[in-house]
């Protein structure tokens, strides 16, 4: 399979094939046209580069951690904390949408199915 593949894939749900096409593609464009593609960095057009070197050259345990939100209730509040302290505040119009997708799609999985013994349990 390659990574590049175009094709539509028929086993999307629709509400996230809509979500993906009229919200986030529609902000990515609207970004694009602002020269504002990622939004926490400004665009140069006579920057030489934009890579920086890092000063930390290891991670510990609290750069995997980023405070994921513990109820689909604090969804939105939490998902709104956490883009605006990080300077992405652009994607908050995109939360209603997205707690709506979390509320729908939230299942509980039935923790008593037998595993494939070709998955790997990690404990």
């Amino acid at each position: 399979m390659n990574s590049t593949n175009i094709k539509q894939k028929s086993n999307i749900h629709p509400k996230i094939q809509n979500f993906f096409e009229q919200e986030l593609m529609l902000l990515a464009t609207e970004l694009k046209q602002q020269r504002d593609i990622i939004p926490w960095v400004p665009l140069d057009a006579d920057a030489n580069t934009y890579y920086k070197t890092r000063q930390k050259t290891r991670m510990s345990k609290q750069d995997f951690e980023i405070g994921g939100h513990s109820t689909l209730e604090t969804f939105a509040s939490d998902l709104t904390a956490f883009w605006e302290n990080n300077d992405d505040s652009k994607l908050c119009k995109m939360i209603p949408s997205l707690t709506e997708l979390a509320n729908e799609l939230y299942f509980v999985e039935d923790e008593s199915e037998k595993l494939s013994p070709y998955i790997y349990v990690m404990f």
